[in-house]
Parts: structure tokens; C-alpha cells; sequence
């Protein structure tokens, strides 16, 4: 769960050439050797089938595999700074407001499940042709507590534990294709589409090891090749995104906020990557119980104006709400929502207007395996 983070497709220019515009199109602050997630995985499966096809051929593969691993994947990310915003509570004159602490608690051997929902729709628009295309994703995630010191830093053995994925297309008469599903609990004989297989292969196998505080920030991580088994350093300027939300450092009554600011790296026109200021704003709505309910909101703060960069970033500006444990030190439930437009992404006369929903929830291990055998 990355602070509501993951990174969209590139829109970037309309010389779609095979691997070029494949690695133009990848999450921002990644490139294939240096991030892995499902988009990556799915895109790569894909890549050869790339290289003679139309513009808007190209982009209704792009957007299916676009959003499909939105808050799914282990991302490259830069350097985060992490900052708190007290924001006077509302209480009764004299009174001193109650103060939390929220952090997360980790017990070694441990394993956290959450079963995550994510539907989204695509609408692009360009040279006169418009197409939409409808993803719904059905994921299981996990991470094993592999040790915790006195501090309460964890190393974490993250985990994808099942997939299942549906997309189709309608075009401007809302004529819709049959769906593309995949469905990884089914066996591989029984499971087209074969471009899946790289997903498949992934499903089920540790994918990163990732060393967090009790805040849930990133203090080192490394990839593992699940194919090859071996282990690849992460870089400490591209870490890979912990899935875990950002809790803040100190005590905060109802009504306070924290901010969780981040520089991310894009691609330019000149194919020189440039970065640009997100922030995520969290505030503490109410606790009732045990349970901190918590709501959040990411914004570019970086003036852009370009909409090939903004069609970067689109997907990360995200308004949502969780329900923390404080005694249990975890995320018992997540949502968040997103409806952007940019205009101008594919040249002078295109759209892109993306919306989803996404859901999560904690549940028991026995449970989580059998999470994603269906859909709805």
C-alpha cells in the first residue's frame, strides 16, 4: 500500500516504435531493468507485438495495461522528505485535545493479506477516433515479517499471492469487445491469453525485500528475480516503493494533518528526465474504538505545463480515506477514487479521462488465497 501511489503510462509522443515507446510508456521513475510491477510484467508481454501497429491500436494496448497493477506493484521511487502539519484541533476552550500514536506494529513470521479491488475506465481521444477501455482487477498481496529490531524497523519479504484480471474496449458507439481475462489460480493449460505468462510467473514468489520504520517509510530495499533467483541492490535514489502508508511521526490529536511531500522523475520532450513535487496530505478524521479512520489526498504541487508530463502523473493524484488499528499497527481498510482529464496528451486535438475506484481490505491468510478465484 504505497501512500495511495502508483504510477501511470507515459503519454509521451506519437513515434510509437516498438521497445522505444514501450520504455517511454512505463511507470514514471522506472525503466525495465530498474523497477518491476504487474504494468511492467503485462507491457513486457505485449513489447513484440508493438512494433507495426496504429497509433490508436497501440494506445488501447497501453491502456489496458495501464492501470492494471495501479496500487498493485513494488515501484521505483526517488528520495522521500516527510514533514507534519498541526492543524489546531477543534476542542473546548482549555481543553487539551487527545493524542495518538499511530504507527505500524510488525511480529516476526508474520503474514499480512489484503484482497484489493480496482476497476477503472479509459477514455482517450485522438485524430477523430475515441475508444475507452474498461480494466477491473482482482489482487491478493502480502508481506512476511522476516525480522524487527528495538526500533521497530522491519525487513519485509513482499509478495503478489494471486491475480485476476478482466479488460475490454468500447468504441464511440459503445460497441464493446469481449473481455481479456486472466485468472491466475487457473491452471496454465486452461488459462489464455499466453501474453500473461510473464504475470503468472511472478504470482506466488517473493518479489522485493524492503527494510521499513514503523512509519512505513523505505529505509532499503532489493529486488529479487524470481525467474533467475537472484537479487539485484536497490538503487538509494529509485527505491522501490514500499506498499505501505505513510504514518506520522509524532503523537496528532483528531483534525491534525501530516504531509508526506516526494520528488518524482519524469520524462521530458527532450528525453531528459526532470523532477516534479508531489505531496501527499493525510489527516487524522476521527477515531472511534481502536480504530483511526484517516483520510488523504495527493496533488501535483510542480507548475506543469505540458500535458505529456501531466498525463504522467494522472493517476497519482488520488483522493482517499483508510481505517488504521492502533493497537494492531495495521491498515484494516483502504478506498480511494480518482477522476482526471488532460488534455493535449497525444498531440493538439487528443483527451485522456481517466477514472477508478479501489478498494482493500485485511484479510485472514486462509482467506486471501482464495480472494481473487472469481470474479463479480
Amino acid at each position: 500500500m504505497a501512500g495511495g501511489h502508483v504510477d501511470p503510462a507515459k503519454l509521451v509522443s506519437l513515434d510509437f516504435h516498438g521497445r522505444d515507446t514501450i520504455r517511454k510508456l512505463l511507470p514514471t521513475g522506472g525503466t525495465p531493468r530498474r523497477s518491476w510491477n504487474l504494468w511492467f510484467l503485462t507491457c513486457a508481454a505485449v513489447r513484440e507485438g508493438t512494433r507495426s501497429m496504429s497509433i490508436l491500436v497501440l494506445k488501447r494496448r497501453l491502456l489496458l495495461t495501464g492501470m492494471l497493477a495501479w496500487f498493485v506493484a513494488f515501484t521505483a521511487e526517488p528520495v522521500r522528505s516527510f514533514t507534519v502539519l498541526a492543524d489546531p484541533p477543534s476542542e473546548v476552550a482549555g481543553a487539551k485535545p487527545t493524542r495518538y500514536r499511530i504507527a505500524y506494529r510488525f511480529v516476526p513470521e508474520e503474514r499480512v493479506s489484503y484482497s484489493i479491488q480496482h476497476d477503472s475506465r479509459i477514455a482517450s481521444a485522438a485524430n477523430s477516433r475515441q475508444e475507452v477501455a474498461l480494466n477491473n482487477t482482482k489482487t491478493v498481496r502480502s508481506y512476511r515479517v522476516l525480522e524487527v529490531n528495538a526500533a521497530g524497523e522491519a525487513r519485509l519479504e513482499l509478495q503478489i499471492d494471486s491475480v485476476w484480471m478482466s479488460s475490454a474496449f468500447e468504441d464511440a458507439e459503445g460497441q464493446r469487445s469481449p473481455a481479456v481475462v486472466f485468472d491466475s489460480a487457473q491452471p496454465a493449460g486452461e488459462n489464455p491469453p499466453p501474453q500473461f505468462a510473464v504475470v503468472r510467473e511472478n504470482v506466488g514468489r517473493p518479489q522485493a525485500i524492503v527494510t521499513v520504520d514503523a512509519q512505513g517509510r523505505m529505509l532499503s530495499a532489493r529486488r529479487l528475480n524470481a525467474r533467475e533467483g537472484e537479487v539485484a541492490e536497490g538503487d538509494p535514489r529509485q527505491r522501490m516503493e514500499s506498499f505501505l502508508l505513510t504514518l506520522p511521526n509524532e503523537e496528532i490529536a483528531v483534525g491534525e494533518t501530516w504531509k508526506d511531500p516526494m520528488d518524482v522523475p519524469v520524462r521530458a520532450e527532450s528525453k531528459l528526465m526532470v523532477k516534479v513535487r508531489l505531496q501527499t496530505t493525510y489527516k487524522l478524521e476521527k477515531v472511534e474504538g481502536d480504530e483511526a479512520h484517516i483520510s488523504y489526498r495527493t496533488v501535483v504541487l510542480t507548475p506543469l505545463d505540458d500535458p505529456r508530463i501531466a498525463a504522467q502523473l494522472m493517476q497519482r493524484e488520488m483522493t482517499g480515506r483508510f481505517v488504521f488499528d492502533l493497537v494492531a499497527g495495521r491498515v484494516l481498510s483502504r478506498e480511494a477514487k480518482l477522476d482526471r482529464n488532460v488534455v493535449g496528451a497525444f498531440g493538439a486535438q487528443s483527451s485522456v479521462h481517466a477514472t477508478a475506484e479501489y478498494s482493500e481490505k485485511l484479510v485472514l491468510p486462509a482467506t486471501a488465497a482464495r480472494e481473487t478465484t472469481s470474479a463479480e
